[in-house]
């Protein structure tokens, strides 16, 4: 894999526990090209390499509620904190503002990236928003740069 990071061949790597983790480039290509839809949730940071004429994407950031749709959403469906070593608590009112701010922060940051935000405010209708985007993308057309098409 090392390889294919100094080639730069990768969408997006990382390390964790002391393993290399990635999206190649040559991955989502081949998807492409089998008329397949590539869905990916990467890193923020890696908007720059996807948005180009090469993968010409859809970007959608899906954007936290607002902290107490968030907190009565997350403890209903009984969600677990991924904060905690071992997922065995709750999400703290610390954790929550923090995934706001954080996401505040991306989307000022990224917003130019972005194609659409969807507030997953309701599941349904974020899902039903999700939908229409990528439906707009199939059937309607749409504005891109000038190098994606020449």
């Amino acid at each position: 894999m090392t390889g294919l990071i100094s080639a730069g061949k990768m969408i997006e790597f990382g390390e964790y526990k002391g393993h290399l983790y990635g999206t190649s480039s040559d991955s989502v290509l081949e998807l492409i090209k089998s008329g397949r839809v590539a869905v990916l949730n990467p890193a923020y940071q890696s908007l720059k390499v996807l948005r180009s004429a090469t993968f010409k994407p859809l970007v959608l950031f899906i954007a936290p509620p607002s902290f107490s749709q968030l907190k009565e959403s997350r403890m209903a469906a009984f969600a677990r904190s991924p904060f905690d070593q071992y997922n065995s608590r709750a999400f703290t009112d610390d954790e929550f503002h923090d995934i706001i701010r954080v996401a505040r922060r991306i989307e000022f940051l990224y917003h130019h990236w972005f194609d659409e935000v969807i507030v997953n405010e309701d599941l349904g209708a974020a899902f039903e928003q999700l939908l229409r985007a990528v439906e707009r993308t199939e059937n309607e057309p749409t504005w891109v740069p000038a190098s994606w098409v020449q």
